[in-house]
């Protein structure tokens, strides 16, 4: 049986992955013992930037760890200033209570009684201090992140409101969260998720207003996590909340902004925030919660209420239009006398109208991912070159007819116009599969592709909450609120509030 008093097992100081995760190093009253173990563990000597440095105040002997570039000096000063101060004798009994209570003046103050806590909060940022013969050991909150100012959103701008956005420090962004929202119900509840990373996520919600299952759920999610780290940052943590990881429909949605987020917040959704991200998520998070744009609510709301009506039409249309048209073209006699002008004024040559439109719908990616890995100061020529040289050469040397590339284009510039990132990426997977199914089965290929699309939707939940929420079950004022921007501000930015079935609005 491993001894989890000290820092060491069978006497050899455990410093692997396997043994951070197997073993509890609890802080001993001996300050040689844990000042080796931890030196070794953190590299002191190796890595320059993790300080290790003694001290004696008061008599009794102490060692202090901080990360370089974590910290505020001048709190640091202060503190060791209020400790040298302290006369011979001073802490020879109840040191710790000495210290906390009466000699650090500095507010956020936590005692630690294991190694592994001591360590996890040194590298997040505090202030670590050991003291001989305590059993227990200091951590002082005197952090001081490296972070950008707020700036513009990149995925949701607006021309009116606010142009402030989340950043990477956690901090910074319950802060922007709390600026808004001056309610004393908000909750901001921390958990470290990734047994390696130990990464900082911070939950917030209405007490009060949020569902507390849904609450409890996310909590459950984050804290038994088995994950080693989450270097990727949201998306692993969305993964986390995910009932169907491979389940193409987002059941989360990402913000960017402050305001959206708080009008979520307020609405009764939890907003879970990661450090090292400036992407917010939020859950739960049905269909139609991808809808609104933030724009929508800094209009007047029957503006607001027609630019919703066009976003949702341009959606529909991403979607369809490509696979509508094949169907046409290659289906003439399904189409009425009136409509028998749709299709190609030419037929096609070398390859098929469906090999065309997925061919190109292809290339659109790859161009799409070209653009986005280009510098920035060549983005802007490879756009021109990818949506007109191309295009023009494609026409020119027929190898797509000019309807495949016309239409296309409509459908992509569609899709760009839909608010949600998320939602816009499902778009394009499912405008490819109605392609794929009517290149190979026609019509019966769109009405099974379309109807797979509702089976699967009907299935999925977000947080307990069926996805296809408020018209499956239905809700009337809620359903309401998709299609009619209100004028209200207390009903902004989502279809109302959501709740797990049999729980009181």
């Amino acid at each position: 049986m491993p001894n989890t008093t000290t820092p060491f097992v069978d006497g050899h100081r455990i410093t692997s992955a396997a043994s951070i995760d197997n073993y509890t190093r609890y802080i001993t009253t001996e300050l040689e013992t844990n000042v080796r173990y931890l030196d070794e563990l953190l590299g002191v000597g190796k890595t320059f930037d993790v300080l290790s440095q003694p001290y004696t105040f008061g008599g009794r002997r102490m060692h202090v760890y901080v990360v370089n570039g974590f910290f505020d000096a001048r709190t640091v000063m202060q503190m060791l200033a209020e400790l040298a101060v302290l006369n011979e004798g001073a802490l020879d009994e109840d040191a710790l209570d000495k210290i906390t209570h009466q000699r650090i003046t500095l507010p956020s103050i936590t005692v630690v009684r294991t190694l592994d806590e001591f360590v996890t909060m040194v590298l997040s940022g505090t202030v670590g201090i050991l003291i001989e013969g305590v059993s227990r050991g200091l951590v002082i909150d005197a952090r001081v992140y490296p972070a950008r100012l707020p700036n513009v959103p990149e995925t949701e701008k607006v021309v009116l409101g606010p142009h402030d956005g989340f950043v990477e420090t956690l901090l910074y962004n319950t802060t922007l969260l709390r600026r808004r929202l001056r309610d004393p119900r908000l909750r901001c509840e921390i958990v470290h998720v990734g047994r390696h990373s130990h990464t900082d996520v911070a939950i917030c919600y209405l007490e009060g207003v949020a569902d507390p299952r849904m609450v409890e759920d996310v909590r459950r999610r984050l804290q038994n996590a088995t994950v080693r780290n989450i270097s990727m940052s949201e998306r692993s943590v969305a993964t986390l909340l995910s009932d169907h990881p491979w389940n193409p429909l987002p059941t989360v949605r990402f913000t960017e902004r402050a305001d959206m987020a708080a009008a979520q917040v307020a609405e009764g959704r939890i907003l879970v925030v990661v450090d090292t991200t400036p992407q917010a998520i939020i859950v739960p998070a049905p269909f139609f919660a991808h809808v609104p744009h933030p724009e929508d609510f800094h209009i007047g709301a029957p503006a607001g209420t027609y630019l919703r009506w066009i976003i949702l039409m341009a959606t529909v249309m991403s979607v369809f239009l490509p696979a509508l048209w094949l169907l046409a073209a290659t289906e003439p006699s399904l189409l009425p006398k009136s409509l028998k002008f749709v299709g190609p004024r030419q037929p096609p040559t070398g390859m098929s109208l469906a090999t065309q439109f997925i061919v190109a719908e292809l290339g659109i990616e790859v161009v799409r991912r070209a653009i986005l890995n280009t510098p920035s100061s060549v983005a802007s020529a490879m756009s021109i070159f990818g949506a007109v040289i191309l295009g023009d050469a494609l026409f020119k040397t027929g190898l797509f007819l000019p309807e495949v590339i016309i239409y296309l284009g409509v459908a992509t510039v569609f899709t760009f116009a839909i608010s949600s990132v998320e939602m816009m990426i499902v778009a394009r997977l499912f405008r490819l599969s109605l392609l794929l199914s009517v290149a190979f089965f026609k019509l019966p290929g769109l009405i099974l592709a379309t109807l797979a699309f509702f089976v699967l939707a009907l299935a999925t939940r977000s947080l307990g909450v069926p996805y296809l929420w408020p018209l499956v079950p239905f809700n009337w004022s809620a359903f309401k609120s998709i299609f009619i921007v209100s004028p209200v501000t207390s009903d902004m930015a989502s279809s109302g509030p959501v709740t797990r079935p049999g729980t009181p609005s």
